[in-house]
């Protein structure tokens, strides 16, 4: 909210600004927790050790310098790529709950019309996560979330139809050939598997989904850029 209204004070043509922080977070920063971060992201030793005797290097204050064991340099050139490495699992976080919240809707529409499904359960779900999310306006984010989300409906309607020859007349009847979709229905894997498969995307695709009312976090995001 505070992004959006402050979005509406340059669009007035308000011009001073009023900077703000919060209030020594990165100085109370552990730092063994962040070089574990930046580990993950950096090989090199060498490159290791200098990032750590950088978060370590002492602060002068009043003439006299002082040891820093916490925290990262402020002002700094690598203080910027740091605090991000150390805020981004908080955003891999934002997702990772948003995915275990959507399984358990899953889990609950195996049984269900998959329109009624997304217009009840699903739909309300991902809506309100963009909104609270759409600031970050994260393209690659929300398309592979719009992938996720198409699969695991790929996955209920192939758990849906139950028996190999009703999977088979469906296949058919959404555009695949009979050797084609045979071969797709008797190839021995689980309906996870079949999900992500080529004959049950080119039989599901993204039309499919949209006929169906599925909301896309992808298309809401492009929209609202354009307007």
């Amino acid at each position: 909210m505070a992004v959006l209204v402050a979005r509406q004070f340059v669009a007035d043509g308000r011009r001073w600004v009023v900077d703000m922080d919060l209030e020594k977070f990165f100085d109370r920063v552990n730092q063994d927790i962040l070089m574990l971060r930046v580990a993950r992201r950096v090989k090199d030793k060498e490159v290791l050790r200098l990032i750590r005797r950088y978060l370590q290097a002492g602060m002068m204050e009043d003439g006299v310098v002082s040891s820093r064991h916490e925290g990262i340099p402020q002002g700094g050139s690598l203080s910027p790529l740091l605090s991000n490495i150390l805020l981004d699992e908080l955003d891999k976080e934002s997702v990772q709950r948003l995915k275990s919240s959507l399984i358990k809707c899953f889990h609950r529409g195996r049984g269900r019309n998959l329109k009624q499904f997304n217009r009840e359960d699903l739909n309300p779900k991902l809506r309100g996560w963009f909104n609270y999310f759409s600031l970050a306006e994260v393209k690659n984010l929300f398309e592979e979330l719009d992938r996720w989300v198409s699969r695991h409906l790929r996955n209920i309607l192939w758990r849906q139809l139950k028996r190999p020859r009703f999977r088979v007349k469906k296949l058919i009847k959404r555009g695949l050939s009979r050797d084609r979709a045979r071969q797709g229905d008797y190839n021995g894997h689980g309906p996870w598997f079949n999900s992500g498969a080529s004959h049950m995307n080119l039989a599901f695709r993204k039309g499919f989904f949209n006929n169906m009312g599925l909301y896309s976090l992808l298309e809401e995001m492009l929209l609202r850029k354009a307007t």
